[in-house]
């Protein structure tokens, strides 16, 4: 990219200044409300010229009160990494392809996502249920953390911010504060996933931490039962988030934990090794249940069998015949207080590394280890 004089462009797409606010209030800790009164020209100014356009960003943002040595601070931490600077602006703001439809119909499109998915999930939780009913749960187990998902989702029911393609159309019209927090620590937020360019597009569920956004393939389909599966998982993830930020003892503390999860440029998706041992722990128990207890009995069964009981098809295959063989090394021991066997904690921790994760640990009083190939 040149360091020539910036082109003029026209005004920017509403879903490029977004990226572009994000990207500030990730990088400079500039905040929305600070960003939003930024002009065009100097947002998309930014893909264009970096090196010269931070200097006319500090002289904005100056003026709107935001303390100028914070601002040169993380000016000349922005400077100093340039080139990744330049990567990281001009992905959010290349000229965004055509959308398939409007912002209301993509609404529309969401509103109807969200409510299949939540009454599929919640069907799901009576079957799980009645399976339980019939079925001797391990010791370990209780009715609480087992039912924890489905009760994260009937209560995000009554989260009228929960469409986050309404939420930020109601930002950009002025209709609501970009500073106003969920209602409530177990809410979090829907939207459809994009694929990313030159990767096939995503077919599973995903919850982001940073944003509590739990996000859908505009395919997806909440009515299999690998997926009521996979959403079980990421919404015990969305769970998890909750209960570390309720625990946070300052704002420092949440700015690191946020910083830590927040992607860099170049940087692989992180994961915490004994989060997704407990989130697939927990995935393995329903699965368990529905089985009638055969996975933890030792008695498990092929992947044809086990299909038909849960009365799965081959859109399922896939998962069922993964979360068996992980159920290779999850029981007969399970989980106590969530502590785990080392064998399970090696297979999640391997098969992370090999699916393109950094793999970490938490440690006494300090930053997450990164974990390697070795054992635990």
């Amino acid at each position: 990219m040149s360091d020539a004089e910036p082109q003029e462009r026209p005004d920017l797409h509403p879903k490029e200044r977004e990226a572009i606010c994000t990207w500030l209030a990730q990088k400079m800790g500039v905040s929305r409300e600070q960003s939003s009164e930024l002009p065009d020209e100097l947002l998309a100014a930014l893909g264009t010229n970096p090196s010269a356009s931070i200097p006319q960003l500090l002289a904005q943002l100056e003026r709107k009160k935001m303390p100028s040595s914070r601002l040169r601070s993380k000016a000349r931490e922005l400077t100093s990494r340039l080139d990744e600077v330049r990567q990281s602006i001009a992905r959010i703001t290349a000229t965004p392809s055509p959308l398939p439809e409007t912002v209301d119909e993509s609404e529309q499109k969401l509103d109807q996502m969200i409510g299949r998915v939540e009454q599929s999930f919640l069907e799901f939780e009576t079957q799980v249920r009645e399976a339980a009913a019939q079925t001797q749960l391990p010791p370990y187990l209780s009715p609480d953390n087992l039912y924890a998902p489905f009760d994260a989702v009937r209560e995000n029911q009554s989260n009228a911010q929960r469409n986050i393609i309404r939420r930020r159309r109601r930002i950009q019209a002025g209709e609501e504060s970009n500073q106003i927090a969920l209602g409530h620590p177990y809410h979090f937020f829907y939207d459809f996933q994009r694929p990313h360019p030159g990767l096939p597009a995503p077919s599973e569920a995903s919850f982001s931490a940073v944003e509590r956004t739990m996000h859908l393939p505009e395919q997806f389909n909440p009515d299999a039962i690998s997926k009521k599966l996979v959403q079980y998982h990421e919404v015990r993830h969305a769970n998890q988030d909750a209960v570390i930020r309720l625990n946070m003892r300052s704002e420092q503390d949440l700015q690191a934990y946020i910083g830590f999860l927040t992607g860099r440029a170049g940087q692989k998706p992180k994961v915490i090794v004994t989060e997704e041992a407990t989130t697939y722990g927990c995935e393995l128990e329903v699965l368990n249940i529905l089985l009638k207890g055969a996975l933890h009995s030792g008695k498990k069964p092929s992947i044809s069998s086990a299909l038909q009981q849960i009365g799965g098809t081959k859109e399922d295959e896939k998962i069922i015949k993964m979360l068996l063989t992980l159920s290779d090394d999850y029981y007969p021991e399970g989980m106590t207080n969530s502590v785990f066997t080392s064998r399970y904690l090696n297979r999640i921790k391997d098969m992370h590394l090999a699916a393109g994760y950094d793999v970490y640990v938490h440690t006494q009083g300090g930053s997450p280890r990164k974990l390697d190939h070795n054992p635990l």
